[in-house]
């Protein structure tokens, strides 16, 4: 009778959370710290809810802390080892990680206390338990982690993986998988604010992470002032490697109508922190930031200039280091956003480009630039506003940005006059060799040698 009344008094809440609390008592005495409970409702084989759980680290800062707990139970069979949980809800909860020097944590505490001690030897024989979670639901969680092992712990414009402040985590995660992965779901609508300032508005994808590879199915990843679909995967030894992203992290991204900004990726790159380029993307790119290819890859930026084709640039984010190999199946721009796409390049507010590209109007290209920006040959077909020309040539550009040029250059109708200022020529068809420096007339050398088809001079 005793025992009777006993089990049906468990069915109240008021009592289920003095057993709790009683429960806390005893785990705060043998961790020797703080646990703590409000109160615990458990509707046996249907849900659980817990209110406002606290654990406290051995030098009394917050472990855990879990407002709202809530797990609502689908199936769960001792008998048949089946635990399928449909909802797992946490809200306004707070998690803070710690590495401590001696390569423990501020969680190895209760791990320890839990632990057996040696593994048992499994029975193989022994049906294992089947368990499944069909959705996990975060509502504004805080998560900090500090190692404390770290050089550097203080706070720059980028995120510091080793010293990390999250904010308003929300997310909601179906399909939980940690048995063949680290952590396999579908992620819809993950959303957080990092200390560094990087806001994450959105990311929706099928998610796969290991302890050396994240891969991102069905990407749709929005920030402040990026939006990227549609796959990305990284690959690296450890996750330490995130604070050397540009030489460790291996990438491959598939995009699909995708907008980035120079501005979010420093927040994982800081090299880039002084970088200002907006890109539009489409196609396909591989390898490390320092050393990347792209295949079919579209990338528009400023307001006229644009590029089509496969590439191979080693360097970044050391513009004045980088090496380029584009194949380029087309290409535009003019000088004015040539300029302005430039200085968001290298930091440098005075116009790069000659003015006396301006003359050219809008440019259009296809063929291949090979080298350094100050460096480099160009090799295909110029169409321009002043006509048409195909181009073999080197050009190098000095410390004073006074370019130097050789090499082979033809030209088709082409407007000379309107080129040099000089009314009594007209245009020119030619195939010459040219040898020259500068672009401000006044100071042109040139040596010319070749070929004249025709050229209009005084309307003749």
């Amino acid at each position: 009778m005793l025992l009777a009344l006993l089990v049906f008094s468990l069915q109240f809440k008021s009592v289920q959370t003095f057993f709790a609390k009683k429960a806390a008592a005893y785990l705060s005495k043998e961790l020797h710290t703080t646990v703590s409970i409000k109160s615990l409702y458990i509707k046996p084989f249907k849900s659980i809810v817990l209110e406002d759980l606290l654990v406290l680290d051995l030098q009394k800062d917050t472990l855990l802390s879990t407002p709202a707990f809530m797990v609502d139970i689908n199936q769960l069979s001792i008998k048949k080892k089946i635990i399928d949980i449909n909802t797992v809800q946490i809200n306004n909860g707070t998690f803070f990680l710690k590495d401590f020097k001696d390569n423990s944590s501020n969680l190895d505490f209760i791990i320890n206390y839990f632990d057996s001690g040696k593994p048992s030897v499994k029975d193989s024989t022994k049906k294992p338990y089947k368990i499944d979670f069909g959705r996990i639901i975060i509502n504004k969680l805080n998560f900090k982690y500090k190692n404390f092992k770290a050089k550097d712990l203080t706070q720059g414009k980028s995120v510091n993986f080793d010293n990390v402040d999250v904010k308003e985590l929300s997310v909601i995660m179906e399909g939980l998988d940690t048995k063949n992965h680290l952590f396999k779901t579908n992620i819809k609508n993950l959303t957080l604010r990092e200390k560094s300032g990087f806001y994450l508005k959105n990311l929706t994808a099928e998610t796969t992470v290991d302890s050396n590879g994240i891969e991102l199915k069905n990407l749709l990843l929005v920030t402040n002032q990026s939006r990227l679909t549609n796959y990305y995967q990284m690959k690296f030894n450890s996750f330490k490697d995130f604070n050397k992203y540009i030489d460790n992290v291996r990438m491959k991204a598939i995009f699909k109508d995708s907008h980035i900004t120079s501005k979010d990726i420093a927040f994982f790159a800081p090299e880039l922190n002084t970088m200002k380029l907006d890109l539009d993307v489409d196609g396909q790119i591989t390898g490390l930031v320092n050393n990347l290819r792209a295949k079919k890859l579209s990338v528009k930026s400023g307001k006229a200039t644009y590029i089509k084709g496969d590439f191979v640039i080693k360097g970044l984010p050391k513009w004045e280091e980088t090496f380029m190999d584009l194949k380029i199946d087309m290409a535009g721009t003019n000088k004015t956003d040539l300029d302005e796409v430039l200085s968001g390049i290298t930091g440098k507010k005075k116009k790069i480009v000659p003015a006396i590209v301006n003359k050219f109007g809008n440019i259009n290209f296809n063929g291949s630039f090979t080298g350094f920006q100050n460096d480099f040959i160009a090799y295909g077909e110029f169409k321009t506003k002043l006509g048409r020309i195909v181009s073999d040539v080197n050009m190098k550009i000095d410390k004073n940005d006074v370019p130097s040029y050789t090499g082979n250059v033809k030209t088709f109708d082409f407007n000379l006059g309107n080129l040099i200022d000089e009314k009594s020529l007209g245009r020119i068809t030619s195939s010459l060799y040219v040898k020259g420096r500068g672009t401000e007339l006044k100071h042109l050398t040139e040596k010319l040698n070749g070929k004249v088809e025709y050229i209009d001079f005084n309307n003749y």
